[in-house]
């Protein structure tokens, strides 16, 4: 079943009505958002997605009272594949823009995520996030072992098809080689982590890990954190530092606590991290775990099996059977590994 939801919204430029319209529609679980009267600007459209819906579609007009987003979330299945425009809506189809959406790419058994709204040219623009890091599509080919640099578009692939037929189709738009945009102008840029909370999606002032892309607010991250102890030494999240312990001894109770919930949190399919439609019962773990940080002494699988029963309790019946096989095999990857 898929979850449609129509709001005529009354005007869309307020950021705090923009993240207030997400966060319900995230509580909700809905699949598809439809958006009216946006009365977004088409030479600078405000940011209207998040890690739960990342693909992004918004139509203009010169009217101020019209204007129409679509949203669709990362757990429904969406492949862009064509945009066809009404010819009895005065609305021409350049005025029809995804602002934002995902594709997954490979390179024989190199896969990553291309970010369409990032993607400039072969060596400009890191537009594809790979497990641990940014890269230019020139870069991530080099990364698959494919010395050919000049065939890059027809050595990454979406689904099995090329990149140079989703350009011939115009789903995807190559710069012109003096293109002066910033992601054109910037072929040397630095950045390596992520522009969006890794647990709620958003953007703002984000702790960036120092190991990996992931980018965090302070108080998502577990355990939560302030700016000053993130400056006062190199920062890395707790996702690397597990791993980094599990090199070198057992992992210590406490961050297999921590580590566990967030890796709930940040399921990217969405299908954990709805445990964000339980916000008291989140609160309670979250200090339960604040606890054992100051020596509660709680067990740690009393917890983990906690987080566990919070997760299944945010499912109808019908589904919770499905989602604790789910959960069970998720612990054993992640603690057993």
């Amino acid at each position: 079943m898929v979850r449609f939801y129509s709001l005529n919204c009354r005007g869309l430029n307020s950021p705090n009505k923009r993240n207030q319209l997400l966060h319900d529609a995230c509580k909700s679980n809905t699949d598809v958002l439809f958006c009216h009267e946006t009365h977004f600007c088409k030479s600078a459209p405000p940011k209207f997605h998040n890690k739960r819906f990342p693909h992004n579609f918004h139509a203009y007009s010169s009217n101020k009272s019209k204007g129409v987003s679509i949203l669709i979330s990362s757990r429904t299945p969406f492949v862009f594949k064509d945009m066809h425009a009404d010819p009895a809506v005065k609305l021409a189809t350049s005025d029809v823009v995804p602002v934002q959406y995902t594709l997954p790419v490979s390179c024989g058994d190199f896969e990553g995520t291309l970010h369409v709204n990032r993607f400039g040219q072969g060596n400009c623009g890191k537009c594809i996030r790979t497990s641990n890091r940014w890269c230019t599509p020139l870069q991530f080919l080099a990364l698959s072992g494919v010395p050919d640099s000049n065939t890059w578009d027809a050595q990454i692939c979406v689904r099995g098809e090329p990149l140079n037929t989703l350009l011939q189709k115009k789903l995807l738009s190559l710069h012109d080689a003096g293109c002066c945009c910033d992601i054109c102008t910037d072929c040397d840029s630095s950045q390596q982590n992520d522009d969006e909370c890794s647990v709620c999606g958003d953007g703002g002032d984000l702790l960036c890990c120092e190991e990996c892309p992931r980018a965090f607010h302070s108080n998502c991250h577990e355990p939560s954190t302030t700016a000053m102890e993130s400056f006062s030494e190199p920062w890395i999240c707790t996702f690397c530092k597990m791993q980094q312990m599990r090199k070198h001894s057992e992992p210590q109770q406490l961050l297999s606590c921590q580590y566990f919930l967030l890796h709930v949190l940040c399921d990217p399919n969405n299908e954990l991290s709805i445990i964000q439609s339980k916000p008291k019962e989140l609160d309670l773990l979250k200090k339960r775990l604040h606890e054992m940080e100051g020596g509660s002494g709680e067990c740690p699988w009393n917890f983990i099996s906690d987080v566990i029963l919070t997760v299944i309790g945010a499912y109808p019946p019908q589904k919770r059977e499905k989602v604790r096989g789910l959960l069970e095999k998720e612990f054993n990857q992640l603690m057993l590994s």
